[in-house]
């Protein structure tokens, strides 16, 4: 079991949502946070709650759609703690819409915040972690494990997330790094869903966001591969949608899980 106290952490999208309830998670275990996002405020209110509680909270202010620059980032980083020893990529960002009305540059936005900052930084953190046998956590979702209809940019998004951290995991094996993912659910208290106010049907069940930060700790502590957070049985119904995707796709459509879906896209029109 790896032990948190005294590590350094770097977390993107650190400002607010699951993000900043990471933080303060991992600041309560010991964890030294250099936290990212675009928003200096929402850094801030995250930096002024874990130091009410005796925690380390570094911000810097810094948009990860920028990948051409995310070099600066890592300087950034240099100059402020030095090594890291845990690289957690959590920004992301979804909109729900029918796909024929997503613009190109959406799509290239959301596939650099969701795919290619997170591949693009551990890339350069990488060389660090193994000398300090780090570990790497990406949130991915369960829109990884099923696409979502009217969220195919999002779901296509973290899908391959998914099997970016699947493939780096086999090849850092024995490297002393873990890497983990992590597909959470619905968050019922921050984050997108709560934001929307669309009730979803009971077969997906919602999580707090305090469990997906208790799953995250648990998943570096024991070096856990994939971790899914919900509260839902879906675990058992995405083995099924495995072997029968004819099967996952009229499941989703009778549960009321398609309408649901649609109806997030509408209410963003």
């Amino acid at each position: 079991m790896k032990k948190l106290e005294n590590r350094v952490a770097l977390l993107t999208g650190a400002s607010s949502g699951i993000g900043a309830v990471i933080a303060k998670s991992l600041s309560n275990e010991g964890v030294e946070i250099i936290g990212i996002a675009r928003s200096e405020v929402g850094l801030k209110k995250t930096q002024m709650d874990i130091e009410a509680n005796g925690g380390k909270f570094h911000s810097i202010s810094f948009d990860v759609s920028d990948v051409s620059n995310l070099s600066q980032l890592k300087t950034k980083v240099e100059n402020l703690v030095g090594k890291i020893d845990i690289l957690i990529n959590n920004a992301g960002i979804e909109e729900y819409n029918y796909f024929h009305n997503y613009t190109l540059e959406y799509v290239q936005k959301i596939t650099s915040v969701n795919l290619i900052a997170p591949m693009e930084i551990t890339r350069q953190f990488l060389p660090e972690l193994l000398q300090n046998s780090g570990h790497i956590v990406n949130i991915c979702s369960l829109a990884a494990k099923k696409g979502e209809s009217f969220n195919a940019t999002y779901s296509a998004t973290k899908g391959g997330l998914a099997l970016f951290t699947d493939a780096l995991r086999q090849e850092l094996h024995g490297s002393g790094v873990g890497v983990s993912a992590l597909f959470p659910g619905l968050v019922s208290d921050v984050g997108m869903y709560s934001d929307s106010q669309v009730k979803a049907p009971l077969v997906l069940g919602t999580i707090s966001s305090k469990k997906v930060a208790k799953s995250l700790i648990k998943a570096i502590k024991n070096n856990k591969p994939d971790v899914i957070v919900n509260s839902g049985p879906l675990r058992p119904l995405l083995a099924i949608n495995a072997l029968f995707p004819n099967f996952g796709n009229w499941f989703a459509r009778i549960t009321g899980i398609t309408a649901f879906c649609r109806n997030r896209a509408e209410l963003g029109e």
